[in-house]
């Protein structure tokens, strides 16, 4: 009887201790109240009043699920140290109270995450997948961690499966996902499609984003980039007229902003500028560097813009503000482009015995490698220029001036050596011809006389001074072992004396393919009664029965005859050919016209100046030059002049022709430079 007594006076004992256990989880009016006010001072974003409301709560009911959480949802908003330790203990213990809690396990998890313990974050999203596959903020997340583990270590498999979370989390009920998260993921997904070179699914996104967010400034900008990408130019400058017209003052000054582009001299002279000097300025800046002057569209003032696009969805830092343009990472991307290779490590400060977080970027071009290093000092995520990194000195543009350094730049072949020009004074005016081969080899093998061939001539301020668009069709066909096969087009262009640029496309629009040239000119004035001579213009072929260095040997010749190298190349055995024309002689008493030529032919290292000529004379004898000189007897003021040289003493290498002209009746001289380029075939 006693011992019954005694067991159910137990069992009462641990039935009361259970009631009372539970009954101290839930809280009474006063509590709940104080709940309720802390609730709207949460909501109003008064954290750490929040958090003194709270703390009475937590005290007596620790594991009161919906007052641990508010208290632990504050104390992470406080974005303090302490304070989000804090709430890590506390949500630890709301989930061993209540595993099943997917609210707590999402604090938790999001919250290792800022606090950049990715392992412990990815574990809780992991265990909020196998219990709900259709988690969709949880496969954000997921994607989020594996971005940033895709660019610390920049693994396929990371960016492919961070691609499969990011449409994971979309691919669902997408009413259910808000238009903040799914413009983020859609960008997101943008971005990797196009590190993984996929342009095509890349586009797939863009116009999915274009069609939810149609006047969304990011989302026009990536479709702009998604043109770029595809060598769709016309399109992607539709789009970024479009960005601009839509996106904020400073984000337009941020695209326009030249400063990572220009030399210390030019910054310096650009922020003395007014707006109409500033305005045009850039206006010559784009045009001297468009690859294509011919078209409408300048792809290398797109490349930037791409390029700016591209910091700013990538490197901009959400925490502090800061835009991607104005980080490390941002503005080597501006200047250089997308890096060779990139690594991520680790380098220790030994003054706080921190490991510190560094990027470092390899670059390698056609005027070497360099290395660019960027470190976090703030463990924040906000990469700083390493003061150790191997930048090119600051006036080497190679990396944002030369055509074929940067990723687009119209599918172009640059034709630099096969372009050639030469003035002479016809009419009472100089007529520029212009020379241009294009290799038979770049153009289809059906009809080439039908290929394109437009010039364009752009005067000093880069404004377009003159325009032809024709065909190969009266191009003449050469070729000699060692050359291979070319189509010399020759055009007429009458210019004022001065300097010009011209800018020359050649488009078979069989094949698809275009050969680009672009190059500086200046017209020679002639125009005076004085002694003058016109430019060299270097041939493949003269008239053989024609020519001879012997004074009165040759007749009259016309220079149609003469078939240009625009190359400036001569292959051994061949001789140097050249045609020029001189202007204005001094009758003598007789009614003649005499003059003297002496030509020297010197290491292509000077201008033609007077040392030079005395350095040629004193080693005339020398394999590295040549001096000679001749005379002639003419019947008039002008005479057309043809010379063949032998230059097979010559090293190989590039040589500066100079043409001096004494008309012997007045003893006045004119001189003419031409460079040329010697090999001898293997």
């Amino acid at each position: 009887m006693k011992s019954g007594f005694l067991v159910g006076a137990c069992v009462f004992f641990l039935v009361c201790a259970f009631f009372c256990g539970c009954a101290s989880n839930v809280p009474g009016k006063k509590y709940v109240a104080r709940y309720e006010r802390a609730l709207r001072l949460f909501d109003q974003k008064k954290y750490e009043e929040t958090l003194t409301e709270l703390k009475p709560v937590i005290v007596h009911f620790p594991i009161w699920p919906d007052g641990a959480l508010l208290y632990a949802r504050a104390a992470r908003a406080t974005e303090t140290i302490e304070n989000r330790r804090q709430a890590s203990k506390i949500l630890v213990r709301l989930l061993s109270n209540y595993p099943e809690r997917s609210d707590v396990r999402h604090e938790l998890a999001s919250l290792y995450f800022e606090q950049g313990f990715l392992g412990y974050s990815r574990s809780q999203y992991e265990t909020l997948l196998r219990a709900n596959d259709r988690d969709t903020r949880s496969h954000y997340m997921m994607g989020l961690i594996l971005q940033k583990d895709w660019k610390r270590y920049r693994s396929e498999k990371d960016l492919s499966r961070m691609i499969a979370e990011l449409v994971s989390s979309i691919a669902t009920d997408t009413s259910a996902v808000p238009d903040s998260l799914k413009k983020d993921v859609l960008s997101r997904l943008a971005i990797a499609y196009l590190e993984k070179n996929k342009p095509d699914s890349m586009q797939v996104v863009i116009n999915r984003m274009m069609s939810s967010f149609p006047t969304d400034v990011d989302a026009i900008m990536l479709g702009a980039i998604a043109h770029h990408e595809k060598g769709e130019y016309k399109k992607a400058l539709e789009d970024w007229k479009k960005f601009f017209s839509l996106c904020d003052s400073t984000t337009a000054d941020a695209f326009s902003d030249l400063t990572l582009l220009i030399t210390p001299r030019q910054r310096t002279k650009l922020k003395h500028m007014g707006k109409a000097a500033r305005e045009e300025f850039t206006r010559r800046f784009w045009m001297e560097l468009d690859p294509t002057p011919t078209t409408p569209v300048n792809e290398r003032m797109l490349e930037h813009w791409r390029r700016v696009g591209l910091s700013k969805m990538l490197f901009t830092v959400a925490a502090t503000g800061t835009p991607g343009w104005r980080t490390g990472p941002g503005e080597a991307l501006i200047r250089y482009g997308f890096p060779k290779s990139r690594q991520y490590g680790f380098s220790l400060d030994e003054s706080r015995n921190l490991s510190i977080p560094t990027l470092t970027w390899q670059y390698e071009d056609e005027g070497g490698t360099f290395e660019v290093a960027f470190v976090d000092y703030g463990l924040n995520g906000e990469f700083e220029y390493f003061e150790f990194s191997q930048f090119p000195t600051q006036f080497d543009r190679r990396a944002y001036y030369s055509p074929t350094s940067y990723e687009h730049n119209y599918n172009a072949k640059v034709f630099q050596n096969l372009f050639a020009s030469a003035g002479f004074l016809k009419d009472k005016r100089v007529r520029e011809e212009l020379y241009v081969g294009v290799p038979m080899d770049r153009v289809s093998k059906g009809d080439w006389r039908r290929v394109q061939f437009e010039a364009v001539v752009f005067d000093s301020s880069w404004h377009e001074t003159a325009r032809t668009v024709t065909t190969l069709k009266d191009a003449v066909t050469y070729a000699e072992p060692g050359v291979g096969g070319f189509l010399i087009r020759e055009l007429d262009f009458g210019l004022a004396p001065g300097k010009y640029t011209v800018a020359v496309a050649v488009t078979d629009t069989v094949s698809g393919t275009l050969g680009l040239t672009k190059q500086s000119i200046e017209v020679p004035y002639l125009l005076s009664r004085n002694l003058c001579v016109s430019d060299i213009e270097l041939a493949y072929r003269l008239p053989e029965a024609r020519i001879s260095l012997r004074a009165g040997k040759e007749g009259g010749v016309l220079p149609s005859e003469v078939l240009p190298n625009p190359s400036g190349t001569y292959f051994m055995p061949a001789t140097l050919k050249l045609y020029y024309e001189v202007y204005n002689l001094a009758q003598d008493r007789d009614g003649e016209y005499r003059f003297a030529t002496r030509y020297s032919i010197l290491p292509s290292r000077g201008t033609g100046s007077s040392f030079w000529g005395l350095l040629a004379s004193l080693f005339s004898t020398s394999p590295q030059y040549i001096v000679s000189s001749f005379e002639r007897q003419v019947e008039n003021p002008s005479s057309p002049e043809r010379l063949a040289i032998d230059v097979s003493a010559l090293k190989d290498g590039s040589y500066n022709l100079i043409l001096d002209i004494e008309d012997t009746v007045s003893k006045k001289h004119a001189q003419v430079v031409r460079e040329f380029e010697k090999i001898t075939p293997p």
